[in-house]
């Protein structure tokens, strides 16, 4: 007598994996910004250019202020100010052209980062070094040159962050046009000299012309000297002294220009960004 076979030939439908689910925004910029931060310590140019030129430039200007709180004023903002150019804006642009030509940007963006984050993980290392060494000039101004402290001070920290932001927008801006990491010294020169010439740090802002004078405060590194001159000197640029909310009102305007610069540098940006080697 036989038996039926009862087993159904049907086979069981398995589950498929779920797909793996993306690592968080911060931990895929911390990994990009190690990863840039080690390459950037490998290269002794870049690294040259990112700690040691801002001091050096600092030192260079101890001469032009005339007393202890001019000092105090000058060495931050020469610090800072050279390092937005030369850390955040010119090296950040060498670094993207190096990456897009080496084909890493496009590898990159085939993974789940997004293009917001790949570009904020290459850019923190860069905005760190600026950061650090702000951070650092003004307590070593305070301390050195005996300068009291005061809350207005936080507009120094302030300015800085909101201009690293800027240049880096700026840097992103400059990249499409730049097509080899030597290319870099000519397309960035304009963006970093008519800033320098027009911030307050070569040719003081009270000297100028009243036209060169608005022109050069709508700068996206004249409100650098503005905001630092009002957070340690507690004036104007003119040597006015300011109380306590007319140095906020103060601040306004040049907050407002490097947040003009920051949207006019993302609008070029989104617009032409180019992820992929140039032909």
């Amino acid at each position: 007598m036989t038996t039926l076979d009862r087993t159904d030939p049907t086979p069981t439908p398995t589950t498929p994996d779920p797909a793996p689910t993306p690592a968080p925004a911060l931990r895929q910029i911390g990994a990009l910004a190690r990863a840039e931060w080690t390459l950037l310590l490998r290269n002794k140019v870049a690294a040259i250019n990112c700690f040691a030129l801002p001091l050096v430039c600092a030192v260079f200007f101890l001469g032009v202020a005339p007393d202890a709180l001019g000092l105090g004023v000058l060495v931050p903002t020469i610090v800072l100010g050279t390092a937005l150019l030369f850390v955040v804006y010119y090296t950040l642009v060498t670094a993207l052209v190096a990456r897009r030509e080496s084909l890493l940007l496009k590898r990159l963006r085939a993974g789940e980062a997004s293009d917001g984050v790949i570009l904020a993980g290459l850019s923190a290392p860069f905005v760190a070094v600026t950061l650090g060494q702000a951070v650092l000039a003004a307590a070593a101004a305070t301390v050195l040159f005996d300068l009291p402290l005061h809350p207005r001070m936080l507009l120094f920290l302030l300015g800085a962050l909101a201009a690293c932001v800027t240049w880096v927008m700026l840097a992103i801006a400059s990249t499409p046009m730049t097509k080899s990491v030597e290319h870099a010294q000519i397309t960035t020169l304009p963006v970093i000299m008519v800033p320098l010439l027009l911030s307050g740090l070569s040719i003081p802002l009270a000297v100028m012309p009243e036209p060169l004078r608005t022109v050069a405060q709508l700068t996206p590194l004249t409100p650098v000297t503005e905001l630092s001159t009002l957070a340690f000197a507690g004036t104007d640029l003119d040597g006015r002294a300011l109380g306590g909310a007319q140095v906020l009102l103060a601040a306004i305007r040049p907050l407002l220009v490097l947040v003009a610069w920051a949207l006019v540098g993302t609008w070029v940006a989104k617009r032409t960004m180019r992820w992929e080697a140039r032909s």
